[in-house]
């Protein structure tokens, strides 16, 4: 997998999509560095089995009663 990289402003902190000699929000020249960025961890999915369906707490929540047919 290819190695994904961002460019950040080391005066400003903003962040642009590929190197440039100045940065478009501060306007400082020669600030921008190429910085790798780390894969983020997938989340692990955590299962739970189903539960029947007497087991299930409900409540009626009180119903609002509008003129729409």
């Amino acid at each position: 997998m290819k190695e994904k990289k961002r460019f950040i402003c080391q005066q400003c902190g903003a962040l642009t999509p590929k190197w440039m000699g100045r940065c478009p929000e501060c306007g400082s020249w020669n600030s921008i560095v190429e910085e790798a960025v780390l894969p983020a961890e997938k989340a692990s999915t955590v299962y739970k089995s189903p539960l029947p369906l007497h087991e299930i707490v409900y409540s009626e929540d009180e119903r609002l009663l509008t003129s729409i047919v």
